[in-house]
């Protein structure tokens, strides 16, 4: 009996088991190809959700880059500040993901700075501004060219050098600013709020996502605790754990792949891959984040019949074949051993449903139960045995009436009646408590002698992927809503130009609901100019397959217009045939306002240089010319290419040329913010004039290069005129003092000669009264002098010789000097005074028989008049400290003159030195030789 049963029975449980196998292979293919679909979906949601939360971003720091306030400010305006401001509170506000809006200087230092905390745009106080010169964003954009655009890795926020407590995630964007010749002065910076799009993109999965950075850090991950390790100096990461995974995902752009960990679908996102061809991104193609999904290996269906819920059916399968063979065989064998197979039969139908992880029950054709599984009571919530004998229609039947009333059956109650198999992917099964539950379900008739003599019936538990479902529908749906509210526009158009699909942000812009726009051609909300634009580059696009950045004139319903900045991208069937196209737009009729401001501007600076009616010039740190108006080469005489070749030192008169550049200096230095000064130029012929010049510096816009700006006026007849009215002023002036000063003379000879009178017939004051003369006449002299000194310099050899004569005293007088010294003009007298009081003092102090010595000599280049006298022992004449010696300190000049006053014995020497410009070597006449006066 046993051969004959394994002669049955194992080539149809072979057979069986094969088609089991096959089959559940083909179902766990097909269900690892919808896994896979769904990751791959969830990837590419995540990445164009990242890609258009930052193309937004950048096109806003573009945007803040090309105010004209900003332009204004930085080229030296410094009243555009309050207007920068409310341009970036305005900014701040509306879009309200921006944490921080800046203007940084070219030396990092923060000049305006926009906080938004709590639904509030607020201005930094200028005391609570910040130097961010160390920072790597601000290093990295200061070298960008114009154009170039900046953008930091994602990272936690630092405010002082400290992680912002909560952790606020932080993009930063950058752009460098230029002036109009090209140099940079500052940048302005973006905080982006991090926060909002991990938001984003977590909502863009149902369980696994992840978001590493280039070193397979995480940035966002299902365990928090994971997330920003990097920042806090933490050895693990995505790459520490899943070494040989992520040397696969940091390889590759994209794919999807098994390993022991699980299922792992992965791409790249690049923050602004559009932005590549221009070159103008700092580090696009080495800046990049990983989106990565991770099924573990436990939620994977698996291809083995053992541990397929699949196995319940296959183990009855195999079960009813060994029972179908086991029938067969017992009916060759005796009936003595069908007792004994029977039980051998339940007995192992029993382990094996034991184990199954489906709910199995087994029912005659009445609907009573007559087996249930331990799962099948897991699930109903009753225990196994609980559930022999009772009626299963209670619990699959729940929502059909009562059969015996007439009404519709359940399909499984038919099926089992009928004798029918019956599957179907959701049924709803009633527990003891009342409770429903999601269920798939097999019903298998038992068919004995023709006819259905109960069913077997194995069910599993679906809830967890209702709910799933239930959880991607919804994520379908915010996708949706995204879609519809986005900042910027998007519609799709079939091969014709019509719209077949637009979100409620453009409709809102054109005044009209979405389904009035669908079906319509999008050239009827074009101008006239965007249309045939349009007509002409719609073929095109639809061979080439993208535009990036078109400018389109839109027309709305009410008959008014704006500007959108257009990118469109084809889609295309598997034989390449186009079949429609996703084009996003951005309203750029505030920015088309913004630059036609700028341009009027630009335009009424030039008008303003060229039509002058004074001559205007711009140069470099180095003095050189770049531009000149029309005034000013016609005040020259030089044409514009002529003096673009000139420097202005070139143009000065030599008198005036140091002058000019120490000024320049100070104003680029910033020790002075401008200067006004008359000097002479030179014209192209040699000619000289006298101008008036006002210069000040003019910073480069984005650079730290220095510029000045100076403005002449041709002010050569007035000063002629002025020069003119001082020489008749001078002339009249040197006639009257004269004249003075000749009568004073004459007057004081008078007083000499009635002196003399008095002195011969009082001969016993005759030496008091010559001393008197003395005295007298030396007055006289230095009136003489007065009078000279006018017109001419006096020579030094004859002052003396005048002083000595007048005093009529005892002098020996010796002139060593081989070259004439005289005496300017202007300290002529003062030093005749000095001279008359020394040689007076010296004549008086002298002892009774003794000679005043005077000798004049040079020493280098200054000129020593030495005065020595001896006198008596007993008297002690002050030696510097005198009345008279006060006097001549007091006359000298305190630069030009030095007195020293000395004692030896009884010989007392003065000692004074002159020195240019005072004494004047080589002007006049020498007299050389001892000249004794009596």
């Amino acid at each position: 009996m046993l051969k004959l049963f394994l002669l049955i029975y194992l080539p149809l449980a072979v057979v069986f088991t094969v088609l089991s196998q096959g089959y559940l292979e083909y179902d766990n293919n097909l269900h690892l190809a919808r896994q896979t679909l769904f990751e791959e979906a969830e990837i590419n949601v995540a990445r164009n959700v990242l890609e258009h939360e930052l193309d937004g971003a950048v096109s806003d720091l573009r945007f803040l880059a090309d105010l004209p306030s900003i332009k204004h400010f930085s080229g030296g305006q410094r009243n555009m500040k309050k207007q920068m401001e409310e341009y970036f509170m305005s900014m701040a506000r509306h879009k309200r993901v921006y944490d921080q809006i800046r203007y940084l200087d070219k030396h990092g230092m923060e000049i305006v700075r926009i906080n938004f905390r709590n639904d509030r745009a607020e201005v930094v106080p200028d005391n609570n501004l910040q130097n961010k010169s160390e920072r790597d964003y601000f290093r990295e954009t200061i070298k960008l060219p114009r154009g170039g655009i900046y953008i930091s890795p994602l990272d936690l926020n630092i405010e002082h050098g400290q992680i912002e407590i909560p952790y606020n995630p932080m993009l930063r964007f950058a752009t460098p600013l230029f002036d109009a010749a090209g140099e940079k002065n500052g940048i302005v910076v973006i905080n982006y709020k991090g926060g909002r799009l991990l938001e984003n993109f977590r909502r863009s999965f149902v369980k696994h996502g992840m978001l590493l950075n280039s070193d397979g850090y995480w940035l966002s991950s299902s365990d928090a605790r994971q997330e920003w390790g990097f920042m806090f100096g933490r050895r693990e990461s995505f790459a520490t754990a899943y070494p040989e995974e992520w040397k696969r995902i940091s390889t590759q752009e994209k794919g999807l792949f098994m390993s022991d960990a699980g299922m792992l679908a992965f791409s790249t996102a690049y923050p602004l891959p559009d932005m590549v061809s221009y070159g103008s991104v700092a580090g696009t193609r080495g800046y990049l984040w990983k989106i990565v999904s991770l099924v573990p290996s436990a939620e994977l269906p698996q291809a083995s019949l053992v541990r397929s819920p699949f196995f319940a059916v296959y183990a009855i399968g195999l079960a009813l074949l060994a029972l179908l063979a086991y029938l067969w065989a017992g009916a060759v064998a005796a009936r003595r051993k069908m007792y004994e197979a029977r039980v051998e039969n339940a007995l192992r139908l029993e382990e094996i449903t034991a184990t199954l992880e489906e709910g199995l029950l087994v029912s005659d054709q009445s609907g009573h139960v007559t087996y249930a599984n331990p799962e099948a009571g897991r699930l109903l919530g009753w225990n196994a045995q609980e559930l022999i004998g009772q009626q299963a229609h209670d619990w699959f039947c729940a929502d059909a009436a009562d059969p015996q009333s007439g009404a519709p059956e359940n399909n499984i109650c038919a099926a089992i009646r009928r004798g029918e198999k019956y599957r179907s992917e959701e049924e709803s099964f009633l527990r003891k408590d009342g409770s429903r539950f999601p269920v798939s379900t097999i019903a298998s008739p038992i068919v004995r002698d023709g006819k259905s003599s109960g069913a077997v019936i194995a069910f599993k538990d679906i809830s967890e992927r209702k709910h799933l479902e239930t959880a991607i529908n919804k994520h379908m749906l915010e996708i949706e809503d995204l879609y519809n509210t986005a900042p910027c526009g998007y519609h799709s158009l079939d091969n014709e130009g019509r719209i077949i699909r637009i979100n409620q942000t453009e409709a809102d812009w054109l005044g009209y609901t979405r389904e009035e726009l669908t079906g319509r051609r999008i050239t009827e909300f074009h101008a006239p100019s965007s249309a045939k634009s349009f007509a002409m580059d719609f073929p095109r696009f639809k061979r080439e397959g993208f535009v990036t950045n078109i400018e389109v004139d839109l027309l709305r319903k009410d008959g008014t217009s704006f500007t959108a900045l257009l990118s469109s991208k084809a889609v295309y069937d598997a034989g390449g045939n186009y079949l429609m196209n996703h084009t996003t737009m951005v309203d750029i009729t505030v920015r088309k306002w913004a630059e036609n401001e700028l341009r009027d501007s630009e335009e009424r600076f030039r008008q303003l240089f060229e039509k002058a009616p004074i001559g205007i010039a711009m140069t470099n740190e180095n003095q050189q010319i770049f531009a000149a108006n029309a005034a000013y080469c016609k005040l020259f005489g030089y044409t514009q290419e002529e003096l673009m070749r000139m420097t202005i030192t070139g143009l000065t008169h030599p008198d005036h040329v140091d002058m000019t550049r120490r000024l320049a200096t100070d104003v680029l230095s910033g020790e002075i913010p401008l200067y006004t000064f008359e000097k002479k130029y030179l014209r192209k012929g040699g000619e000289t004039f006298w101008g008036r010049i006002m210069a000040f510096e003019i910073k480069g816009h984005g650079s730290r290069k220095r510029y000045l700006m100076g403005m002449v006026e041709d002010i050569s007849n007035r000063i002629e005129q002025e020069e003119h009215r001082l020489a008749k002023v001078r002339e009249q002036r040197d006639v009257l003092v004269r004249e003075v000063h000749h009568r004073i003379k004459n007057n004081l000879q008078g007083v000499v000669g009635l002196l003399r009178q008095h002195a011969s017939d009082h001969p016993e004051i005759a030496e008091i009264t010559q001393a008197a003369i003395g005295r007298i006449n030396s007055i006289a002299v230095i009136h003489g002098l007065q009078a000279q000194t006018q017109l001419e310099d006096v020579n030094l050899d004859r002052l003396m010789a005048s002083i000595i004569e007048a005093s009529g005293d005892r002098i020996e007088y010796e002139n060593r000097l081989t070259l004439p010294v005289s005496l300017n003009r202007e300290e002529t007298v003062p030093i005749a005074l000095a001279l008359n009081e020394l040689i007076t003092n010296a004549c008086k102090h002298r002892s009774a028989n003794s000679l005043v010595a005077i000798e004049l000599a040079a020493a280098g280049s200054d000129t020593v008049i030495t005065i020595a006298n001896h006198f008596d022992v007993g008297c002690q004449p002050a030696a510097g400290d005198g009345l008279g010696l006060n006097m001549v300190k007091s006359l000298l000049p305190r630069k030009s003159a030095h007195l020293l006053v000395t004692r030896a014995g009884n010989v007392y020497t003065v000692e004074l030195k002159l020195s240019s410009p005072v004494a004047i070597t080589g002007i006049g006449y020498a007299h050389n030789g001892k000249c004794p006066v009596q």
